[in-house]
Parts: C-alpha cells; sequence; structure tokens
C-alpha cells in the first residue's frame, strides 16, 4: 500500500507524507481506473521479477535490488522524474528481553562498515552506513558506484519516505486501501 499509494500520490503531484483525504481518494479511484482498463495487469508479490524477466510484463511497481539481484542487463531500474517511494528495514529490540545486550552487539555488528558493504553486495537494497562506500572496494568493486545500493550523493534529501498514512487517519485509510485492494484483485468494483 505504501508504495502503490505513495506513487500515485506523487504522479498526482500530492506529497505521500502530507495529503488531504481527497487526495488519497483521487490517488484510490486512479489505481482503480487503471486497474478496470487492464493498465494494471495484477497485484502480485516478488514474482513479478520473474514475469518481467520473461517479457510479460513492460513496465511495474519495482523494488531496487529485486531489479538489481536478477542479474538480467535486460532489466533495467528507472525511478520516476516526480520521486520514488524509500523505506527502511528496522532492528528491534523488545523493551523486556530477557538479552538486549546481545541484541545491541548483534545491531552493532550489523552497522560495522565491513560487515554492512557484505551484507548489501548480498542483498542489493540500500546500506545507510557511513563508510560501506568505502568498505565496499574491498568486498566488491563493481558495486562501488551502483546507485541503488549505495545512493548517498541521489537519495538524501531527494525522495519521500513515507511511513503511510499515520495520524488519526491512518487506520482509516489503510482500511480503504485494503478494500479496494481486495476488490480490484477478485471483481471490478468501486473502492471508498
Amino acid at each position: 500500500m505504501r508504495d502503490t499509494m505513495g506513487l500515485t500520490l506523487l504522479s498526482q503531484g500530492a506529497d505521500p507524507a502530507d495529503f488531504t483525504d481527497a487526495q488519497w481518494q483521487d490517488a484510490v479511484d486512479r489505481v482503480r481506473k487503471a486497474r478496470s482498463d487492464g493498465q494494471i495487469r495484477a497485484f502480485t508479490g516478488n514474482e513479478y521479477i520473474q514475469d518481467l524477466a520473461a517479457g510479460n510484463v513492460l513496465a511495474c511497481e519495482a523494488w531496487s535490488g529485486d531489479v538489481a539481484a536478477a542479474d538480467d542487463p535486460n532489466l533495467v531500474f528507472v525511478a520516476p522524474e516526480e520521486g520514488q517511494m524509500i523505506w527502511a528495514d528496522n532492528m528491534l529490540v523488545p523493551n523486556l528481553a530477557t538479552h538486549q545486550g546481545n541484541a545491541e552487539k548483534w545491531i552493532d555488528y550489523y552497522y560495522e562498515p565491513e560487515v554492512a558493504a557484505r551484507l548489501a553486495a548480498y542483498v542489493w537494497y540500500i546500506c545507510p552506513v557511513k563508510g560501506a562506500r568505502e568498505a565496499m572496494e574491498k568486498v566488491d568493486p563493481d558495486l562501488v558506484d551502483n546507485e541503488p545500493d549505495l545512493p548517498e550523493r541521489r537519495v538524501a534529501g531527494h525522495d519521500p519516505f513515507v511511513h503511510g498514512p499515520g495520524g488519526i487517519q491512518g487506520p482509516r485509510l489503510r482500511r480503504r486501501f485494503r478494500r479496494c485492494h481486495w476488490r480490484l484483485t477478485t471483481l471490478p468494483a468501486t473502492c471508498g
């Protein structure tokens, strides 16, 4: 939802981090129309990359790491001119964790530049760790200038980072999107 609706809001000139109810509904209506017109073939999971590689899909909402990991020279990640959505995976320690110190050591380990570079080379996703670009020289010199993996120069301050609809409206908008998504994947119907 965050990627689909964020990109749709961006394409309509709305800010995915600060939008109105009307802008949200316009975005939902645009996705619904695109689906009913056949512009959107399906809502899928990670199997989309196989469809891209096979030529069954010409363009899609894709994650840069999936495109890079496919290792297919025919697949190219292109960020929309309007902007793109970025995200973050997080490591969290429950506040009542029995082994909090061990968990913190594990997290610290992943933030060592050499370890972060090896992980970025393996998963092909954006690496937030300072020094990872330099460490990548030893891990895989070919990836040093790979923008999807090590994008400090381009992404910082440019692309929206969206947590999805938050605040008081978050649960209601997420429910509206889920209703719409279910209807779009099962039958042509209205969303609201």
